[in-house]
């Protein structure tokens, strides 16, 4: 009797856990694609004060630990500086869910030639920034601040969903107008606050079997 009535609470008990416990960081939690091979038609995000916007869709809630994004650069490269960004639940740098300027790496990869150059640049939030971004709220991704003639690179990727704009910058805030772009190349990475409900279901399954074995076992 006493088996009987220890296995579900040791089973409810490793489900609470689980449910508690965030996933690991560093998951993918949004790929807008890989770079065109060109520089394509995006607007400077650090001259003359521009600021590009693009779209970010989660399947689920997370907390931002990394963002990941390619620039294309004159050569020689010029010191891209810093980046000011945010995560806005509107178009443009406005009322902020997350901000900050960060340094661009200073071992970030450029590939190119005696013309141009491409550089990926990873900003590391690590471990986590303050609020999370859920699915459902419409949530942006904007860019600005860097040195020289700094484009945000198109993706190369033809089914990407996201919206793309940018605008001019008057006092940090975008101007009386928004342009639409090609949607931009990018990832963000982030700890999920809670795991994806298909691994809590596996794990709860592969539980309630271990635990009908073993009751089986127990009874003979």
């Amino acid at each position: 009797m006493k088996m009987r009535i220890a296995l579900p609470s040791l089973l409810a008990l490793l489900c609470l856990a689980l449910v508690a416990l965030p996933a690991m960081a560093g998951t993918t939690v949004y790929d807008n694609g890989l770079p065109t091979s060109s520089p394509g038609s995006s607007p400077p995000i650090g001259f003359f004060n521009n600021s590009t916007s693009n779209t970010v869709e989660v399947p689920y809630t997370y907390i931002p630990t990394d963002i990941s994004f390619y620039v294309w650069t004159l050569t020689p490269r010029v010191p891209l500086g810093s980046v000011t960004w945010s995560f806005t639940n509107s178009e443009g740098p406005g009322p902020s869910i997350n901000f900050g300027t960060d340094p661009v790496p200073a071992n970030t990869p450029c590939i190119g030639n005696a013309m141009e150059q491409l550089c990926h640049v990873t900003i590391d939030f690590t471990p986590g920034l303050t609020y999370p971004i859920a699915p459902g709220t419409e949530t942006w991704l904007n860019l600005s601040g860097m040195s020289g003639l700094v484009d945000w690179a198109v993706s190369g990727n033809p089914n990407a969903g996201a919206q793309a704009s940018t605008c001019f910058l008057v006092k940090g805030v975008c101007g009386p107008t928004l342009t639409n772009i090609p949607t931009e190349a990018f990832s963000v990475s982030g700890t999920y606050v809670t795991p994806e409900p298909g691994s809590i279901l596996l794990l709860g399954t592969g539980i309630l079997g271990f635990a009908g074995v073993l009751r089986r076992k127990l009874i003979r």
